[in-house]
């Protein structure tokens, strides 16, 4: 596919006109925090691979997408000045498409926040390509073997191993049923350049090069160059320093192929693409370039790429009823939306970022006089989960769990290692890949998201994996479905005891945001992403639903995190929840009654500079630390954030539980409470909500079936004994989806407490 221009452009700025782009527009103008770092733009230039799913101008038709796709940029561009380059598929094991002239439109979630969409390569800019089939055969075989096009092929016929980083020079190493290959590019005078190191095999292998959209006349090899004349003009395809028994060949008439007879020793060897007019074939068929090397020299770590470390000054917080909001600087860019975080042993955290970058966060003490940013990769695929074992860090992206390894030893990720990619990825904007834990055995899991349609009511086709919580063995040779039937369950924890918890968010079959205990084999509300046959009827009972209206609600949930021993003082062995679209955090308050937990959630009053998402405790200072960012639907004003939250000790004046009986309901508090309180310090209401294929649901009075809420008549309120729990008598008390209890009373120590809390009977104790 000849290019029909060489214009380089920047990238397409596209204003969506929708509540979500309005939003954001309308948030950059808001000015920086005194944490701000400045706006660092020049540090921010992407390194010379993205990651994402990649939309080809051939083949037309479904085939276009490379859905695990790494773009390689060939002329040292920076985003959006890319000229030239190729996408290698790491489901396929092929090179889907070079382009040159025109740069990527970068577009879609990591890029402008775009629904719908995904890059995709400019028209007149694709030089070559190739379908959905194996880059390489299986005895002789192109033949695409999964059942559906979406994920990798089987590792005995070929898999992604990962990727060395030797300066601007990318090496994917994989292999072919048992033979390790090396695979780089290059892009000289025109020509493409996929060069390779193979060691020994014993069996002959067949490699897929390029294809072409239609053919004019029959192909034809001469000596080592082949060509497939089509409408355009001619593909030509040329070996460079060809191993002993190499034969180009044809698997069908708009394809080229390579054949490696059996090979005692390793090889290396290059293959040159082109594309251009007839009258310019000959021309390429006498280019010459430099002989191929060895490629394993690459793959030994090369220079420091991100020199500049930024530094910059945090703000501490005043003391809110024990606890202080304290905030970490970070740089100030569009580009810094913070996703997962965690923590090395020595309290140095590394944070992803929703474009793809990965950063190394020190000095991170008491005071935060001095904090410094340094990047330590960069081209990962929308990661939105990141966890550190054994001070090795492991991203969660779209496409895979990647663990990085710093090799020559500068401070920066020279090995992007494929540590498991067995996920199912489509072009669908919505099946984020979200958080990322582990449990007491060091197996991981993370939830995958059901792929709404833009507008967010439905679903496009689904696929194995959308909306599973997902196990992925500690050796990452293995992947599970633990879970099914969530919608956008943006967080989870796993807890002391290996509880697992996640949340979601308001939408089809979701009524509104919920917090799930999670059992093996569950299934948690929405029904097309149940993987069941025949379709459930009835789901796994929440611990508690949190309505979507109100400042003081959730109307998008974010993560969990357990607060461990020794921390937070009366609040040890606490859950949290945060709310990414109020920008707060919530104290869980939960009970099992028959075997069902159910509960219910009460603000912190704290609020959050971004939408909170991830959680974790610093293991040195024993802190909480939060991190999040601002896209849609959230009260947050900064593009992302990295915030501390300490206790500061003392008794906090919020519920610590709640517990329900046939008589009413209990609410236990961490301080003593005020003993002149009464029932008209306290005001309950309920409703429940409708399970259908509306997005979110109306309230729905339990005892009259329609539209409304119901007040429930507080009998008395009672303080008991222990002067810190206050006992709600509620004659005829039944399970409901929601509850809302607010209250204005004092405690002992005289300090106003005006609450609520929003809970869950699922199960009314006998």
């Amino acid at each position: 596919m000849r290019s029909t221009s060489t214009q380089v452009l920047s990238a397409r700025t596209v204003l969506n006109i929708s509540r979500i782009a309005l939003i954001a527009l309308l948030c950059i103008v808001l000015p920086a925090t005194a944490a701000s770092m400045g706006d660092n733009k020049s540090d921010f230039e992407p390194g010379p691979f993205t990651s994402a799913t990649f939309v080809n101008q051939w083949p037309v038709g479904p085939g276009r997408f490379t859905y695990k796709g790494i773009a390689v940029r060939l002329d040292g561009g920076k985003i959006p000045d890319v000229s030239a380059g190729i996408i290698f598929d790491t489901d396929l094991l092929r090179v889907s498409a070079g382009w040159a002239g025109l740069p990527i439109k970068w577009q879609g979630i990591p890029f402008d926040m775009q629904h719908g969409l995904n890059p995709e390569i400019a028209k007149g800019s694709q030089r070559f390509g190739t379908r959905q089939t194996p880059g390489w055969s299986k005895g002789g075989d192109f033949n695409d073997p999964r059942l559906v096009p979406f994920g990798p092929l089987p590792a005995d016929w070929a898999k992604y191993k990962g990727l060395y980083r030797s300066g601007d020079k990318i090496v994917f190493s994989y292999t072919v049923g048992k033979t390790g290959v090396l695979e780089s590019h290059a892009f000289e005078n025109g020509i493409f350049y996929r060069e390779f190191s193979i060691k020994p095999f014993d069996t002959q292998l067949d490699l897929l090069i390029v294809e072409t959209d239609t053919n004019k006349t029959p192909p034809a090899i001469v000596g080592s160059t082949a060509a497939i004349e089509d409408r355009d003009g001619i593909t030509g395809v040329k070996l460079v320093g060809a191993p002993a028994g190499a034969e180009l060949s044809f698997p069908n008439t708009q394809a080229i192929s390579l054949k490696l007879a059996p090979q005692a020793k390793p090889i290396y060897f290059k293959v040159a693409i082109w594309d251009g007019a007839k009258k310019d074939f000959d021309a390429f068929v006498q280019s010459t370039s430099a002989p191929a090397i060895d490629l394993n020299p690459l793959c030994l770590g090369g220079p420091q790429r991100w020199l500049n470390v930024q530094t910059g000054e945090g703000k501490l917080g005043a003391t809110i009823d024990c606890f202080a909001v304290d905030t970490l600087p970070i740089p100030e860019t569009p580009m810094m939306k913070t996703t997962g975080f965690d923590f090395f042993k020595d309290g140095r955290a590394a944070v992803s970022t929703l474009n793809g970058d990965v950063w190394i966060v020190s000095g991170i003490d008491a005071d935060l006089k001095k904090v410094t940013w340094k990047r330590y990769a960069s081209g990962l695929y929308q990661p939105l989960g990141l966890k550190i074992v054994d001070d090795e860090i492991y991203v969660l992206g779209r496409d895979q769990i990647t663990r990085l390894k710093e090799i020559a030893g500068h401070g920066e990720a020279d090995f992007y290692e494929n540590f498991n990619n067995d996920t199912q990825v489509t072009e669908n904007f919505h099946e984020f890949a979200l958080d990322l834990q582990t449990d007491s055995q060091g197996n991981f899991y993370y939830c995958k998201a059901g792929p709404v349609v833009p507008g967010g009511k439905g679903f496009d086709k689904v696929m194995a994996h959308h909306g599973c919580l997902l196990k992925v063995s500690k050796d990452g040779s293995t992947l599970d479905v633990v879970a099914t039937g969530f919608r956008a369950p943006n967080g989870m924890s796993i807890g002391p005891n290996d509880q697992i918890t996640t949340a979601d968010n308001e939408g089809t079959w979701t009524p509104t945001s919920r917090i799930n205990f999670v059992k093996p084999g569950g299934f948690y509300g929405c029904t097309p992403l149940s993987h069941m046959t025949p379709l459930p009827t009835q789901y796994d009972r929440p611990m508690c639903w949190i309505p979507h209206e109100g400042p003081l609600a959730d109307n998008s949930s974010g993560g969990q995190v357990w607060v461990p021993a020794g921390k937070w003082g009366p609040m040890e062995g606490s859950l949290l929840h945060m709310s990414y679209g109020t920008s707060g955090l919530f104290m869980t308050l939960s009970e099992v009654v028959d075997g069902v937990p159910q509960g219910g959630v009460v603000r912190l009053p704290l609020q959050f500079k971004s939408g909170i998402m991830r959680g974790r405790f610093n293991p040195v200072d024993g802190h909480l630390y939060v991190s999040g960012l601002r896209g849609w639907q959230t009260t947050g004003l900064k593009w992302g954030c990295l915030q501390r939250v300490r206790y500061t000790g003392g008794t906090p004046h919020i519920p610590s539980g709640i517990r329900v009986n046939k008589d009413g309901i209990y609410i236990p508090f961490y301080c003593e409470m005020d003993p002149s309180l009464d029932g008209d310090d306290f005001n309950v209401e309920q409703w429940n909500y409708k399970w259908s294929a509306e997005y979110g649901s109306a309230h729905y009075m339990p005892n009259a079936n329609k539209i409304g809420d119901e007040t429930v008549k507080i009998k008395s309120a009672q303080l008991l004994p222990d002067k810190k729990t206050v006992f709600l008598e509620i004659p005829n008390l039944k399970p409901v989806m929601q509850l809302r209890i607010r209250y204005k009373a004092k405690s002992a120590d005289g300090a106003k407490m005006s609450q609520e809390i929003y809970s869950t009977i699922n199960v009314q104790p006998k």
